[in-house]
């Protein structure tokens, strides 16, 4: 479906979308020489997450490096649960929201999905997965939707898709969220899927 919009605002509503506040410092190895990481009790700034603890990864030159900024995080259910922000909209004001996804390449028989689910208010609303990241890169991929808000506030959740092994899921960075002119065709009401673009990031 093709949409013609006029000028997006630029203002993206989402709070630490890049994961980059705090600062850590993500200095665990896994072994391998591919990541650093660091899984601790703090929570990115404007974000909470349902588990005990959250799980922060560094860039690292030459291997697995963040989509935007230095920092991004790993959404697997053993640890951080979900992740959700609650963001101030309007009812009827249509909204581009964007994220980047990279599948872990840590799958096994037993961990064969790292997919992620994202809800909107408690709704299901997307499902991405992927396999093509590989031990010396991770292949972010952007995902952008359209919707309209139904009430006064919105919750985003990102959820790890695959819960039966729960120390292994995907990665996230570069969320954001920004209010669009309603084109005059665009005729849906509520929240919804409107439209869908995919692109991949190297």
């Amino acid at each position: 479906m093709t949409l013609a919009f006029s000028a997006i605002s630029s203002a993206n509503l989402v709070v630490n979308g890049s994961f980059e506040s705090p600062d850590v410092v993500a200095t665990s190895d896994d072994g391998l020489g591919t990541y650093w990481y660091v899984r601790n009790g703090t929570s990115a700034d404007g974000w909470t997450r349902s588990g005990s603890q959250w799980t922060w990864l560094d860039s690292r030159p030459g291997k697995w490096m963040a989509s935007d900024g230095e920092q991004y995080t790993e959404v697997e259910s053993g640890y951080a649960g979900s992740i959700s922000q609650t963001i101030a909209t309007w009812a009827g004001q249509s909204y581009r929201l964007t994220f980047d996804y990279a599948a872990n390449p840590y799958l096994s028989s037993t961990n064969p999905d790292d997919s992620l689910r994202l809800y909107l208010n408690g709704s299901a609303f997307a499902y991405v997965d992927g396999s093509d990241s590989t031990t010396d890169d991770l292949d972010w991929t952007t995902y952008a939707y359209v919707f309209t808000a139904s009430s006064t506030s919105t919750e985003l959740r990102f959820q790890d898709g695959y819960t039966n092994f729960p120390y292994h899921g995907g990665f996230l960075d570069n969320v954001t969220m920004v209010a669009v002119p309603e084109p005059a065709t665009l005729g849906v009401l509520g929240l919804g899927l409107v439209s869908q673009i995919r692109r991949r990031r190297k």
